[in-house]
């Protein structure tokens, strides 16, 4: 089990990443290699996605603090992409508030009966789908959704990241 796993690991210092982020173009991963060699057309277009159903009581601001550290602590996350003369190469964007708000963002579905919320929902999820540019970001984005104080008292959260940066 998990606790039985966690009995056994004990406790050790957690070791602090140190240093800034790479800067300049940096070379593909072989991963990334073969997948820009598999994926000529439309490489944009590959993401991962999973809509979360979370309690209404999730507070949007404290969705865009986690979205935000996560950006800050992993450099992937805010790769770039670029097609030159030398082929494709990569780069890690600066982790600032131009990028933290591009990043989250927040969709008041509230006002919506609920037949249509699902429409809405998946509407706002096909939109920031494509919204993810190589060359511009971002390539990582959540997305909190506000159904309303219906019987459920539910809302969505949708967490979405391009294949080249997990």
């Amino acid at each position: 089990t998990i606790a039985a796993l966690a009995a056994l690991a004990g406790d050790a210092p957690l070791a602090a990443a140190e240093g800034e982020a790479p800067r300049g173009p940096l070379p593909l991963t072989p991963i990334q290699r073969w997948f820009f060699a598999h994926h000529p057309e439309r490489p944009a277009h590959w993401n991962v996605s999973i809509l979360l159903e979370v309690p209404a009581e999730v507070r949007p601001e404290l969705l865009r603090a986690a979205t935000q550290a996560l950006l800050a602590h992993h450099d992937a996350l805010r790769l770039r992409f670029t097609n030159g003369a030398q082929g494709w190469e990569q780069r890690v964007a600066p982790c600032d508030d131009a990028e933290s708000e591009r990043a989250f963002s927040t969709i008041d579905l509230a006002h919506l009966p609920g037949r249509k919320q699902r429409e809405a929902i998946e509407q706002a999820a096909a939109a920031l789908q494509t919204s993810l540019d190589l060359a511009d970001g971002p390539l990582f984005r959540v997305a909190s959704m506000d159904l309303g104080q219906g019987r459920k008292r539910t809302a969505r959260v949708l967490v979405l990241f391009h294949h080249l940066v997990a």
